[in-house]
């Protein structure tokens, strides 16, 4: 998910039985995006702990006009920064680059990575599987290499 997405979502848009959140104002269009149990387990616990009966939006902002948090910028360079990667070099985005080549190279369908991810058309799904084609060759090019004793750059 896009952090826009994740931060716009309304409490009333999750589905915990159908471990789903529909978002409606997403960049490929509104979507039932499919949430993993651990996820839905986590929401359940902070929904009931830490949300009131009249909160709209999961992250409120009291600042913001739209009534929700606008980003996350700070904390996302504060989490890079805590783990020693550099926030120049890893951004948000890379984020959701590295769940579409997981998902691929774990062998999951382009429909289903689409699904998840959001992506309207195969292009950028498809951009991540040649990716993780050119690795795998580049993997087994290096094992033959030390097999054979060869210098490996």
């Amino acid at each position: 998910m896009r952090a826009s997405e994740i931060l716009s979502i309304r409490i009333g848009h999750i589905d915990l039985p159908n471990r789903c959140i529909f978002l409606q104002q997403a960049k490929a269009g509104a979507r039932n995006q499919p949430i993993g149990l651990d996820i839905a387990e986590y929401l359940d616990i902070y929904l009931k702990q830490h949300c009131c009966l009249r909160q709209v939006w999961l992250f409120p902002s009291k600042s913001s006009k739209s009534g929700h948090r606008m980003g996350i910028r700070k904390s996302f360079i504060a989490a890079v920064k805590a783990i020693g990667l550099d926030p120049e070099l890893v951004v948000r985005h890379t984020l959701r680059h590295t769940v579409v080549s997981l998902l691929i190279q774990s062998g999951v369908d382009i429909h289903t990575v689409m699904n998840i991810t959001g992506h309207k058309t195969q292009e950028t799904p498809a951009r991540e599987i040649e990716t993780a084609r050119k690795r795998r060759a580049d993997d087994i090019t290096q094992q033959e290499e030390r097999k054979n004793g060869q210098k490996i750059e």
